[in-house]
């Protein structure tokens, strides 16, 4: 995916990414990816912290994979990325 690959690049220079995740037509959340294992083919090769609980004694959030990350949410589709720059 064209999005796996710029991720990629933007991780390797040390730029985290906001990923913007939709299921239907006005439900949508966001993520922050900040790793990836393998070659980053795959939503499962992401790490992500995402802010939402999916357990109540969970204190701040998810530290999970882009995919854990989707299923949890429902979505089913990367709508965009937002990119970070260095100081």
């Amino acid at each position: 995916s064209t999005y796996f690959s710029k991720m990629c690049t933007e991780l390797n220079a040390k730029r985290p990414v906001l990923v913007h995740m939709t299921y239907g037509d006005d439900v949508s959340h966001w993520v922050v990816v900040y790793g990836y294992t393998g070659n980053g083919t795959s939503r499962s090769d992401f790490m992500v912290l995402d802010p939402y609980k999916s357990e109540v004694s969970d204190p701040i959030g998810e530290d999970i994979s882009l995919a854990k990350s989707m299923q949890i949410q429902g979505a089913n589709t990367i709508n965009q990325l937002r990119l970070t720059s260095a100081k």
